[in-house]
């Protein structure tokens, strides 16, 4: 085993370890799950479609991506159960994002500007599609809404480039992200989402 790998079976034992403090119940009406008492498991629609965790193991199928994973189990952990809003945020402005989050805001205007030029914005869309997105109305030329878990929505925003202008676009977090992962779990989430679009983007222009 190489050292990233036993990097990341410490950071998922940790986060497995901290789960078994929680009754079930308590998870599934603090995060918005439906829990199956008889079948031990918890259940909800998000990036992958129908997604299954079973109790008190915490296995999930369909098996996900290592850092989704991680980030699915500390929701089940951290998340305090409040009310999300509708509005969507950049993430510099959520508690603890003024450094952060500032930081992934540029970055991430950057990434989007850069996987968007020269592509068709069907293109786009049908990545977004493929990671799960759901598309809505908004200011942008194309709004996305992605369903990363029961209650943390996260929108991409694209203006595609035209005569005049570059691409450019924003990944927001819906309000209330705060209460259900820290900043460096929205960080990771949000790096992931945006690093998933851009390789599936390319896969599909080369």
């Amino acid at each position: 085993m190489n050292t990233l790998n036993q990097t990341e079976q410490i950071m998922k034992t940790t986060a497995l370890e901290r789960l078994q403090k929680h009754m079930p119940e308590d998870i599934a009406e603090r995060c918005n799950l439906i829990y199956e008492k008889n079948r031990q498991c918890f259940h909800f629609s998000g990036l992958f479609g129908d997604i299954l965790i079973q109790y008190p193991s915490f296995k999930i199928s369909p098996t996900p991506d290592f850092w989704y994973e991680i980030v699915l189990l500390h929701y089940l952990d951290f998340c305090d159960g409040s009310a999300g809003g509708e509005q969507y945020l950049p993430l510099a402005v959520f508690k603890d994002g003024t450094v952060r989050g500032s930081d992934f805001d540029r970055k991430c205007n950057r990434m989007i500007a850069d996987f968007c030029r020269g592509v068709e914005e069907k293109t786009v869309k049908e990545a977004c599609f493929a990671l799960g997105g759901k598309e809505t109305e908004g200011k942008g030329d194309l709004n996305v809404i992605f369903p990363v878990l029961p209650k943390y929505r996260l929108l991409l925003r694209i203006w595609f480039e035209d005569d005049e202008l570059p691409p450019s676009g924003v990944l927001l977090f819906r309000e209330g992200a705060d209460h259900y992962l820290s900043m460096e779990d929205s960080v990771v989430i949000g790096e992931w989402l945006m690093t998933s679009l851009r390789d599936k983007i390319k896969m599909m222009t080369n």
